[in-house]
C-alpha cells in the first residue's frame, strides 16, 4: 500500500512538470484592465505584452488584426488584482472568443512598496506560469499545409549589434512618459558629470561608448562626452531586472553572464522582441 501511494505521488509531480499546450499563438492585450483607473496605468498593459513576446506568443496591442486572423483564433489576455495591505497579487487570465477561460497562471507576488515596481515584479512572477508551456496554433497549421513552400516565419528575436540610437528608432507604443516627470527633469551634478557620482562602469555598442553609472535605485547611462542622460535603468524587484526607460524606448534591462547590458523592447510595427547589447569594457 505504501508503495503504490508513493508511485502515485511520483506520477502527479512528474505530471506537473509536463508541458502543457496552448493551442493559440495570437493574445490581444488591451489598452485597460478591470481594475485599472487608466490606459496603461504604471506600463502594466505594455510589459504584459512584452513579456508574452518573450514567452514566444505573437501579441496584439494597439494594432489590429493580421490578414488570415479570424477573432477566434486569438486569446484575449486579463490580468487580475489579488493585492492585499502587504503585497501585490496578480495573476493573468486567457480566455477564447466564447469568454472561456483556457488558461490561469499562478499568482505572482511582490513587497514592494511603490505601485510600479511592485506591479511589474508581480506580473513577471505571475508569467513564470509560462514556462512549461507549449505553443501550437491552428492557424500556422493552416498555413503550413497549404502553403508549405511559401510560409515564412518571422524570427521571435533579434538581436541588434551593432549600434541602434534613440534617433533611429520611432516612437515605441509601450513608452509613456508623464508630464510630471518630464516637468521635474532639471540636470543635477550628476547628470552634468556622471563621473563624480557612483560607481562608473564603461560599455560599447558600435562604434560609441556608454557611461553606467549607479545610483540608490539601480543605474544611469551616458553617452560618453555628453552631458543628458541617454537612459535610466530602475531596478525591478530583489530580482536582476531592471525597467529601462529611454526618450523613446521602454522596456527590460539586465547584465547577461559576461557582465553585457542586454536591453529588450517590444517593436509596435513588427510586434517582435528587440535586444540590444551593450558591451562591457575592461577598467
Amino acid at each position: 500500500m505504501t508503495k503504490f501511494i508513493y508511485f502515485l505521488s511520483c506520477f502527479f509531480i512528474v505530471a506537473s512538470l509536463a508541458a502543457q499546450e496552448i493551442h493559440y499563438e495570437y493574445i490581444k492585450v488591451p489598452d485597460k484592465f478591470e481594475f485599472q483607473k487608466a490606459e496603461n496605468q504604471y506600463q502594466l498593459n505594455a510589459l504584459t505584452a512584452f513579456l508574452f513576446e518573450k514567452y514566444g506568443f505573437k501579441t496584439l496591442y494597439k494594432n489590429g488584426m493580421p490578414a488570415g486572423v479570424k477573432p477566434c483564433d486569438v486569446l484575449t489576455a486579463n490580468v487580475h488584482d489579488d493585492s492585499n495591505l502587504f503585497r501585490t497579487k496578480l495573476y493573468v487570465t486567457l480566455t477564447d472568443c466564447e469568454n472561456r477561460v483556457v488558461f490561469t497562471t499562478e499568482t505572482g507576488s511582490s513587497r514592494e512598496k511603490a505601485f510600479k515596481p511592485s506591479q511589474h515584479e508581480a506580473l513577471r512572477n505571475a508569467f513564470a506560469s509560462f514556462e512549461n508551456v507549449e505553443i501550437t496554433s491552428k492557424v500556422t497549421e493552416k498555413v503550413a499545409s497549404g502553403n508549405n513552400n511559401n510560409e515564412k516565419e518571422l524570427p521571435e528575436e533579434i538581436v541588434v549589434d551593432p549600434i541602434v540610437t534613440s534617433e533611429e528608432i520611432e516612437e515605441v507604443a509601450v513608452e509613456e512618459i508623464s508630464s510630471e516627470a518630464e516637468a521635474e527633469i532639471t540636470p543635477s551634478e550628476a547628470e552634468r558629470n556622471p563621473s563624480e557620482a557612483g560607481k562608473i562602469q564603461k560599455f560599447t555598442n558600435g562604434p560609441v561608448t556608454y557611461l553606467l553609472r549607479s545610483t540608490s535605485a539601480g543605474y544611469e547611462l551616458f553617452r560618453e562626452g555628453e552631458q543628458q542622460k541617454f537612459a535610466s535603468l530602475m531596478k525591478s524587484g530583489g530580482g536582476d531586472n531592471f525597467l529601462y526607460s529611454s526618450k523613446n524606448v521602454s522596456g527590460n534591462a539586465f547584465f547577461d553572464g559576461q557582465g553585457n547590458l542586454v536591453v529588450e523592447y517590444l517593436d509596435p510595427n513588427s510586434q517582435q522582441l528587440i535586444s540590444v547589447i551593450y558591451k562591457v569594457q575592461a577598467q
